[in-house]
C-alpha cells in the first residue's frame, strides 16, 4: 500500500520547466548579454543596498562603473552624505562652530591612539606616510568632491 502511494507521488511530479537554475558565474563576453546583466544585476543591488538601509537604519552608498564606464550611484540618505562621513578629517576647519571642532579634535586623538596602539603601543605615532593614510585621504577626498548624484 505504502509503495503505490509514493509510485503515485512520483507520477504527479512531472515538472513543466526547469524552474530556477544555479547559473554559473564568469566573465560575459558578449556586450549585450554584458548590458543587459549588469542593468539587472545593479537595479538588485541597489535594491538590496535599500533594505539593508531600511530594515537597520544604516547609512548605505554603493558606486558602481557599468562596463562602458558609466557611473552609478546609490545612497541613502544620500552618497554625499555617506562619502563625507568617511572624509571627517578633510572638512575645513574654518567653518566649524566650537561643538564642532571639539568633536573633530576628539576624533582625531582617538584616530591618533588606535594608530599608536597598532604601531606597538608606543607614545609615538608612525608618521602618517608609513601608514599609507594620504593615499586613503585623497581616494575618500575625490569620490566626495566628484560625485554628482
Amino acid at each position: 500500500m505504502m509503495a503505490s502511494i509514493d509510485d503515485q507521488k512520483m507520477k504527479t511530479n512531472n515538472k513543466r520547466s526547469q524552474g530556477r537554475q544555479k547559473i554559473q558565474i564568469k566573465k560575459l563576453e558578449n556586450k549585450s548579454n554584458k548590458h543587459v546583466t549588469f542593468s539587472k544585476r545593479r537595479s538588485g543591488l541597489f535594491k538590496k543596498a535599500g533594505e539593508l538601509s531600511l530594515l537597520c537604519g544604516s547609512k548605505v552608498a554603493v558606486i558602481v562603473f557599468s562596463p562602458t564606464g558609466k557611473l552609478f550611484c546609490f545612497g541613502h540618505p544620500s552618497v554625499d552624505d555617506v562619502v563625507r562621513s568617511c572624509a571627517w578629517w578633510e572638512e575645513p576647519v574654518e567653518d566649524m562652530t566650537y561643538e564642532e571642532l571639539e568633536n573633530h579634535l576628539a576624533m582625531l586623538t582617538n584616530l591618533r591612539n588606535k594608530i599608536s596602539v597598532s604601531a606597538g603601543g608606543t607614545n609615538k605615532a608612525p608618521a602618517a606616510s608609513d601608514l599609507d593614510l594620504p593615499m586613503t585621504m585623497s581616494f575618500c577626498g575625490n569620490w566626495s568632491s566628484g560625485l554628482n548624484v
